[in-house]
């Protein structure tokens, strides 16, 4: 189902989020990924609230508590393009539980990447050390409700190490990050900022990554607007995800029955690990085709080739002519 909206910016970006469904559609089937964040690695972290907590914040610091399921991405490109400019992605779980792609109703999704808003993705893409997931701060790109706030904006910051993820050796961002986790320093602090409640950025919770944990990218799916823990999504940009997200989905699940059925039609022709068997009979196996013209294929080995009955010509069993040549 989708959303309800109550004003007509999420109305809007429910009809605009369904026009450009199609082109989500389209890409994620030609990339055979997502659109957006095609690669990720997860983590299993603990959350537990910041230690200089605004009272006011207390309650939704503490429904935030507990285990929490992390999947750190790049924007675009599947492999760390140093000269190519990108954005990175964290998506958050919270309240997570195994097995750790099921959704239940206590959970509480959050989408942030390192760009502060829709328009300034192409500045933000060159700020961006794509390099490193610890070098860079997180934005949630559009505005939440929580409790009686609104238009309140999050933040995901990474907490200071003793050594700095630049001077560990690793081929990418994603054995950087490994490294870190396995020094107990990555490390984030949520932080957020309601109008309302304060004019500058307020600590929510702190977040330390503890594990990696394999995830099927397919089973695994962050929704903006599951938000079992009170933090509900508004305005366009909210609104604008959830139609090119299933559209998305579908397309990839289509590529993926198209990529299975592939699979099960070539396993039905090696029944027995054989290239070219079939099922019909441990004696039919299909051998290499004949090198004539004709395109007859082998007897199989020990098979007795039945002589023809068909009538013969004349002509067809003529012998040649002896050569003419002189003595």
């Amino acid at each position: 189902m989708l959303p309800p909206t109550s004003r007509f910016r999420e109305t809007l970006g429910l009809w605009t989020g369904a026009i450009l469904s199609p082109l989500f559609g389209v890409a994620s089937a030609f990339r055979e990924a997502s659109a957006f964040h095609p690669r990720g690695v997860c983590f299993i972290a603990q959350v537990t609230p910041a230690r200089t907590l605004a009272p006011p914040l207390a309650d939704v610091a503490k429904r935030l508590s507990g285990q929490a399921l992390l999947r750190h991405s790049a924007g675009l490109w599947r492999q760390d393009h140093r000269l190519v400019p990108d954005l990175l992605g964290c998506a958050i779980r919270f309240r997570a539980t195994q097995p750790w792609e099921t959704i239940t109703e206590a959970n509480q999704d959050l989408l942030l990447a390192t760009a502060r808003s829709p328009w300034t993705l192409a500045l933000d893409s060159i700020k961006t050390n794509t390099r490193d997931f610890l070098a860079n701060d997180y934005f949630a790109m559009a505005p939440f409700s929580v409790g009686d706030w609104s238009d309140c904006r999050l933040r995901l910051r990474p907490k200071p190490v003793q050594v700095p993820n630049a001077l560990v050796s690793g081929r990418d961002r994603h054995e950087r990050l490994r490294a870190a986790v396995a020094r107990n320093e990555a490390a984030f602090l949520l932080e957020i900022l309601c109008p309302e409640l304060a004019a500058d950025w307020q600590p929510l919770v702190e977040i330390q990554l503890q594990q990696e944990v394999a995830i099927d990218r397919e089973t695994l799916r962050f929704n903006p607007f599951l938000n079992g823990q009170g933090l509900r999504p508004q305005g366009f940009i909210h609104y604008l995800r959830p139609l090119p997200y299933r559209v998305s989905q579908f397309s990839r699940s289509r590529m993926r029955s198209k990529d299975v059925a592939k699979l099960e039609s070539l396993a039905a022709e090696l029944p027995n690990g054989l290239p070219g068997a079939r099922r019909n009979g441990p004696q039919d196996v299909r051998r290499p085709r004949a090198s004539g013209r004709d395109g007859n294929e082998l007897p199989p080995p020990g098979a007795v080739t039945p002589k023809t009955t068909s009538a013969v010509t004349p002509k067809s069993i003529s012998a040649k002519p002896r050569s003419t040549r002189l003595h």
